[in-house]
């Protein structure tokens, strides 16, 4: 599942919604959902068990040189070739979602290094787990979705692996997007917001010392949200 901002106003009748196509309908019927945009797999707001009816695709399909809305089907993906991919992590991230955002009003570069410092690029959200000196440490990381390069990292020490998805959002209305984590470290649940400013020249971005960029931290002892069962710790959810 992509998070793709700006945020997505929540209407609580689709009828009012305008200028919206609806490509995959996973309600089951009991209740009346909210459609968010055109996500032909959407998962947020649906029923608990993510089944969704694909749109239809043949080899064939497509609108050629015709307008995309007038395709009757979607053409199927049958050779696909793999862009780029950041390597060294074998499950990709840890969380269960993979946040995609502009964030361009977030960089700081000087004009001889536009380009090289995605000028025209979205960027990816990770969180894995690396080893810091014995001990596993939740790493949150964006990632420029042109060369797969990590523009910008924040290392938020030994946590309990992070399923939730990133969230991403601009919560001050600054112009610029933030990230919202939710995790368990220790015997407490915390909610945190970053405010990712990235910097980048004509040598490369500056991945780290974006520990100040915290905005604001959250946390309850009294609350959890991982569980000692799943696919990180038993067979019971699909997991090895």
């Amino acid at each position: 599942m992509l998070v793709i901002t700006p945020l997505v106003s929540i209407h609580s009748n689709i009828d009012s919604v305008t200028n919206i196509k609806i490509k995959s309908d996973t309600s089951d019927g009991a209740t009346e959902v909210w459609t968010d945009g055109e996500q032909p797999w959407p998962q947020f707001g649906r029923t608990s068990d993510r089944i969704s009816d694909a749109p239809l695709h043949s080899p064939t399909g497509g609108a050629g040189f015709d307008s995309p809305s007038n395709a009757t089907e979607l053409m199927s993906i049958v050779s696909p070739e793999i862009n780029w991919q950041y390597e060294g992590y074998d499950i990709g991230t840890d969380s269960l979602g993979t946040p995609i955002a502009n964030l361009e009003n977030s960089i700081t570069k000087s004009v001889e290094a536009e380009e090289r410092c995605g000028k025209s690029s979205l960027f990816t959200i990770l969180i894995q787990t690396e080893d810091n000196s014995g001990t596993d440490h939740s790493i949150l990381k964006i990632i420029e979705g042109e060369d797969a390069d990590v523009a910008w990292q924040v290392d938020l020490g030994p946590t309990k692996k992070i399923k939730t998805s990133p969230v991403i959002v601009d919560i001050d209305d600054d112009g610029k997007q933030e990230i919202i984590l939710a995790y368990d470290a220790g015997n407490s649940v915390f909610v945190e917001v970053y405010a990712p400013r990235l910097t980048c020249s004509v040598t490369g971005w500056t991945v780290n010392g974006h520990s100040s960029e915290l905005l604001w931290t959250w946390n309850d002892e009294n609350l959890r949200i991982t569980s000692d069962e799943g696919p990180y710790t038993s067979n019971l959810f699909g997991g090895p």
